[in-house]
């Protein structure tokens, strides 16, 4: 993730990224490298559109070889971001499994 502003936190989630910005001054934009395509982008609530440019707020999509996206987001004035999609290919464990993997156990 690269962001113009300071992102204060960031949480992954199966088909989910949920981050927020310190700020968001006029031409906030930030580029994300996904391994799924999102299906929706909402910035403190209000839902943003697919757009051939980032003139002005929305998000832009690059398809990569890999399957991965990279993801443009323009967001002026909206701190919190939601990203959403389908087929996120990650794989999550329990805490405890990730103890155990962690303690050799």
């Amino acid at each position: 993730m690269r962001s113009t502003s300071v992102v204060n936190s960031v949480i992954y989630a199966k088909n989910e990224i949920t981050y927020s910005t310190f700020d968001a001054p006029t031409s906030t934009i930030d580029v994300l490298r996904l391994a799924f395509k999102p299906t929706s982008i909402r910035a403190d609530g209000a839902m943003l559109s697919l757009r051939p440019d980032l003139y002005n707020n929305g998000y832009t999509l690059q398809p990569l070889k890999e399957g991965d996206w990279i993801v443009k987001i323009r967001h002026d004035m909206a701190k919190n971001i939601v990203v959403k999609g389908d087929d996120d290919p990650q794989q999550q464990m329990t805490m405890q499994t990730l103890l155990i993997r962690v303690s050799g156990r």
